[in-house]
């Protein structure tokens, strides 16, 4: 291990200190020469003598130095350097050219990548929730009675867990002598939603059963943006009563970093209280989702939900407007909350790298009339000894310098344009602060300049 190390780093001084490198390794040999000198005098022989018999057998110092160079196995590396700085010089010979080139492949790749992000944000990258594959919501949003949910609950089939949720917003101040308050949008959860979600506090706990009985004294769940801004991250913010909406509150957990339901806005969860004496009990108000079995099938799904229409049709009685019964579906929670954004951010996507691959050929028929052109250039440095790989080894290096440079060009287009594209999506309630642009997307813009 550690002679393998002494060799890299011996190779890298060779490389970029080739300067200290070459002075020592002149040094060294001058040494063993005067040795051999020295030698030869000790046998007799005369100054003179003894200089020509030690260069007769060691040779010109010059070339033993090459020799040693190409000894440590840096040559091709220095070689690689030297095209990428010809290159270098190349470019700033024809800057028309390569401004020209740098402009289409930058475009290019600054669009793709700035896509890319956001398709990776949106679709690829998973839902913060353990359960988010297998969590579905009910049709007829938000007109759901705590009547319905009672009743389904205690049939879940296919589904192994289901809560009830609703959206609301308080007046809301850090502690009872805060001064200053602002609003607080929260969700008002049974308390099955984190185990639904498969979600769990970084700090603290969720809610329970005890949580949402009568009298139970109130609590929150508070998210990880407002333990850090209000409470500076203090891990004693557990118990302490926050003013909400006039009322004081215990705060009981923090949710993680990056966890929103239903949106990014929402920023605390508190207890839903279902009493069947209250008025709103048959009142509908709520959004109802569930996670299915493990392994359960999309058509089992389906089949689940118009099992509970029926269950709900021969329970209560509905109004044709108003009906449960009818079109019941099942919508997977990433639709639900990000909307179907996949057909047409791909088709969006598609576009885009259709016109990286014209940006890629116009480039590529540039780098090719370019060369055409250098023909004369091509003889000559065939003329002086250079091989048919050693040419095209230049030629490449260029194409691959132009290319390095355009994804630098094209890195900054998509940091500088990225929010832009973001904002004209038809992302709303704050999921345009969930899509981000990170190192997987420039490693991206590499790989396409490549």
């Amino acid at each position: 291990m550690w002679r393998w190390l002494h060799a890299l780093v011996f190779r890298g001084r060779a490389v970029f200190n080739r300067g200290t490198a070459d002075q020592e390794l002149n040094e060294e040999l001058r040494f063993h020469r005067s040795m051999d000198v020295a030698s030869l005098r000790d046998r007799g022989l005369s100054a003179p003598q003894a200089e020509w018999e030690a260069g007769r057998h060691f040779g010109t110092l010059a070339v033993e130095a090459e020799q040693a160079r190409d000894g440590w196995g840096v040559s091709l590396l220095e070689e690689l350097i030297a095209d990428a700085l010809h290159a270098l010089r190349q470019l700033r010979r024809r800057p028309g050219f390569s401004a020209i080139v740098l402009v289409a492949l930058g475009l290019g790749i600054g669009t793709s990548v700035a896509l890319v992000s956001v398709v990776d944000s949106l679709i690829v990258r998973r839902l913060p929730y353990s359960n988010a594959n297998r969590v579905h919501a009910f049709w007829m949003d938000g007109e759901w009675t705590g009547e319905e949910y009672d009743f389904l609950r205690q049939r879940p089939g296919v589904f192994d867990q289901l809560a009830a949720f609703s959206t609301d917003a308080s007046p809301y101040a850090p502690g009872a002598g805060a001064t200053g308050a602002s609003v607080l949008p929260f969700v008002e959860s049974s308390p099955t939603l984190f185990g639904v979600l498969g979600a769990h506090p970084q700090l603290g706990r969720a809610f329970d059963a005890n949580d949402d009985g009568p009298g139970a004294p109130p609590v929150i769940v508070i998210s990880d943006g407002v333990w850090r801004q209000d409470f500076g991250g203090a891990p004693s913010v557990i118990g302490h009563q926050i003013l909400l909406d006039g009322e004081l509150v215990a705060v009981i957990g923090v949710m993680p970093r990056g966890f929103f339901f239903p949106t990014p806005e929402t920023r605390a969860w508190r207890p839903l209280r279902l009493d069947p004496a209250n008025a709103m009990y048959k009142v509908g108000y709520l959004t109802l989702v569930a996670s299915a079995k493990p392994g359960a099938s999309p058509k089992l799904v389906t089949g689940e939900a118009e099992r509970i229409a029926k269950l709900l049709g021969a329970r209560f009685t509905y109004s044709d407007a108003s009906s449960k019964t009818k079109s019941a579906h099942t919508i997977p929670i990433h639709t639900y909350l990000l909307g179907d954004v996949r057909t047409p951010l791909l088709l969006l996507l598609g576009a885009v790298g259709l016109l990286f691959l014209i940006a890629c050929a116009n480039a590529a028929a540039l780098i090719l009339a370019r060369t055409t052109d250098r023909a004369g250039e091509m003889a000559v440095r065939a003329a002086l000894g250079a091989g048919v790989g050693r040419l095209a080894r230049q030629i490449l290096a260029e194409s691959l310098v132009l290319a390095i440079c355009a994804a630098v060009a094209g890195s900054l287009l998509a940091s500088a344009g990225f929010r832009v594209l973001v904002a004209r999506l038809p992302l709303q309630r704050g999921f345009g602060s969930t899509v981000a642009i990170g190192w997987t997307s420039f490693a991206a813009a590499f790989a396409l300049a490549l």
